[in-house]
């Protein structure tokens, strides 16, 4: 025993260095071939294909066929036979050889997990090996190696592992596959809609990446898909223009090794990762039809409730152009119907996720509809459809498409009552929000849509369950886009729906009331930031007043005992210097004004939308003209001091002079660049509002 352990060691010591076969073939012949090596109870040429080892694999397998072909469909603990393990590391050729030496039944065998050898290929993302498994299987068989015991099939494994180009494959030999459902009830194009890293829409690059990014030649795909590029975003002629362009740029014969760099070769497999997946998410739209289906049986458009609290009999107003639509008589009906969708959460806690929430493996969710009385849920859903779910996690991608190939898919309505506008709004995916307000379609049935929680689109503003913080620096620009959010949308209701109260606890409340109680903790935070901010940057002027202060009666060079002027008086540089002085010290006391006046500001949740911010940037504006004066004396004061005659002492000194400054701006650049663009925000919306274009849809400006 002792013998064949040292044995054992030695050959799975051997084919971890990739020693070759001449080596291995002693301490091969000294063991049993059919004697397992490892824990998962793998033998002799399950280790050697695993760890890629074909020269050796090949030998074994000859050996195999010749003395012990049993030892073929010997299984180790996982179910899986020499086949399996060849197909997951795409070892073609071996394949070929077990294949061809009548052993077709090895195809068949299924693992514990139910996988065949070319499921296995799939889950592995070993294309070639699938292509070539896939043609040895008769058609009569295909449906027994595409799924396994859990329900899931090679298309559903192959999206889930972000091989995208083999899903692509599989979907465009099996189009069967593409509305199968998994054991959580999710097609392949729900699947990936849930995946937002696998687009451009969902990845964030710097200036360089992106420029990066932009610069990589698309890939060349085959153009046999059934002119699906041609009713791509692009066209085919159109892509290969821009890619002769970036050609120039990066010239085919470079691309190798420039993707040898890290930062390109990653920024290059990201780039092939989203245009395969918007690819995948082409042939995929094809085949989807999920939004056709109406999931929720209410139909509210246009009902509101404009109860005051503790009323008896709520208000009801209803579209007169409806007359199928059911009505509600009465107060008592109102009430009835307005406590069945009550949510009685605190911050929406307890409103169930529509578009993250799905069936868990082997059994199915409940969605709540919210608390009440009653303690009364819904029944089991089935889960969102890939444009809302797309929706929720930002892939403008998917969305755009499906609205492109499908423009009525705009209406579908989840089985919580709400449509792309409520899933946009409440996840804040700006871009979606736009991307359907530029739609040349009548708004007023998705903007008029109240959902079975009794809300509105500005109600969903007021939700916080899904909120995950903006990419906004600070929790004050973070509740400044929230406002953004509520005035946009408040700009597209009709006025009464501003006074819409949905049910909260033993009272209702409108989108204003909701948006100022779950945005509380929040606002606390924001008013904290901003006093911090204030009170530090505030001290840093008033040191640098100082200074600039000390150096008006300290002028460089001293002053003339007889006359009291400058002795340097007559030099250049110092004029240059006495006006950089000024302006620092002038900069720096309108900076400590601004911050005081920030300070002293009541902070009101109001407040934030535009004053706040405002206030900031230009104190940061002055504090940082402050500094670049207060360096730009210094260096001056250096050059008149010591007189230095040479440019490159000259430059050194500049150099270093500026060091403080580089550091101040490359330190406060993301808090400074976001509020540039909150003023930049506030232009275009002046010019837009000034064009006719945008006259009847202001809410766009925002």
């Amino acid at each position: 025993m002792d013998s064949n352990f040292d044995t054992f060691k030695e050959f799975y010591k051997s084919l971890m260095k990739k020693d070759g076969w001449s080596k291995v073939e002693g301490l091969y012949s000294k063991m049993p071939s059919d004697q397992p090596l490892t824990v998962s109870r793998d033998t002799p040429l399950h280790v050697a294909i695993h760890m890629g080892c074909e020269d050796i694999a090949q030998e074994i397998l000859y050996n195999c066929m010749v003395h012990n072909r049993a030892l073929l469909k010997k299984t180790n603990a996982l179910g899986d036979t020499v086949l399996h393990e060849a197909a997951a590391v795409g070892m073609k050729e071996l394949a070929k050889k077990i294949l061809d030496d009548r052993e077709l039944g090895l195809l068949t065998m299924k693992n514990n997990l139910g996988e065949t050898p070319l499921f296995r290929a799939a889950y592995c993302g070993q294309k070639e090996m699938f292509t070539f498994l896939a043609d040895q299987v008769e058609t009569s068989e295909v449906p027994y190696h595409l799924s396994r015991k859990d329900s899931l099939n090679v298309l559903h494994v192959t999206i889930r592992a972000e091989f995208f180009d083999l899903a692509f494959l599989i979907a465009e030999r099996y189009p069967c596959l593409r509305r199968k459902k998994d054991n959580t009830g999710m097609i392949g194009l729900q699947i990936l809609s849930t995946n937002p890293a696998a687009f451009k829409s969902g990845s964030k690059h710097g200036l360089l990446s992106r420029l990066i990014y932009n610069c990589i030649p698309s890939e060349n795909y085959d153009d046999d898909a059934g002119g699906r590029h041609e009713r791509g975003l692009i066209s085919r002629a159109a892509r290969r223009k821009i890619q002769k362009s970036t050609e120039r740029l990066v010239p085919p014969s470079q691309n190798s090794h420039a993707r040898g760099w890290p930062m390109i070769s990653k920024i290059y497999n990201e780039k092939k990762k989203h245009e395969s997946a918007f690819r995948l998410a082409q042939l995929l739209i094809e085949d989807d039809v999920s939004w056709e289906i109406r999931m929720s049986k209410q139909d509210s458009t246009g009902k509101i409730s404009v109860a005051p609290d503790r009323a008896d009999i709520p208000i009801t107003i209803s579209d007169d152009d409806n007359d199928d639509r059911e009505r509600i008589k009465g107060g008592a009906s109102q009430m009835q119907q307005l406590k069945f969708y009550e949510v009685n959460e605190d911050d929406e806690d307890d409103e169930e996720d529509s578009c993250c929430k799905t069936k868990k493996e082997g059994g199915s969710s409940t969605s709540t509809s919210g608390k009440t009385e009653g303690k009364e849920t819904s029944p089991p859903h089935n889960p969102p459809t890939a444009l809302l779910i797309a929706t929720s996690r930002g892939i403008v991608e998917i969305v755009k498409e499906i609205l492109r190939v499908y423009p009525q898919a705009v209406e579908h309505v989840s089985d919580k009552g709400q449509n792309i506008l409520h899933v946009a709004i409440k996840y804040r995916q700006l871009e979606i929000f736009r991307l359907v307000g530029e739609m040349e379609f009548q708004m007023s049935r998705l903007v008029w849509r109240i959902d079975d929680y009794n809300y509105t689109i500005l109600h969903h503003v007021g939700v916080m369950k899904y909120y995950t913080g903006s990419n906004k620096p600070g929790p004050a620009l973070q509740l400044q886009e929230e406002w953004r959010w509520f005035k946009r949308v408040k700009l597209m209701i009709p006025p009464h729906y501003e006074l819409h109260r949905s049910p909260y606890k033993d009272k209702t409340e409108t989108a204003g009331e909701l948006f100022h109680r779950t945005h509380k903790k929040l606002h606390k935070e924001a008013q904290d930031w901003m006093k911090r901010t204030s009170e530090s940057c505030s001290a840093i002027a008033v040191l640098i007043a100082t200074v600039a202060f000390a150096a008006a009666y300290t002028v460089p060079g001293g002053s003339n005992q007889k006359t009291g002027f400058p002795i340097l008086l007559d030099e250049p540089f110092f004029l240059f210097f006495t006006i950089m002085d000024v302006l620092s010290l002038a900069s720096s006391l309108t900076s400590v004004v601004m911050f005081l006046s920030i300070l002293t500001s009541p902070f009101e949740l109001r407040d934030f939308y535009h004053p706040l911010p405002q206030k900031l940037i230009m104190a940061f504006t002055f504090l940082f003209f402050s500094v670049f004066n207060t360096m730009m004396a210094f260096a001056v004061t250096i050059v008149l001091i010591i007189r230095l005659r040479n440019q490159w002492t000259t430059s050194i000194v500049y150099s270093v002079a500026f060091l403080p400054v580089c550091v101040f701006a490359l330190l406060q650049l993301p808090l400074y660049r976001a509020l540039v663009e909150t003023t930049k925000w506030t232009v275009i919306a002046v010019i837009r509002a000034l064009s006719p274009s945008y006259a009847g849809r202001s809410w766009l400006n925002i």
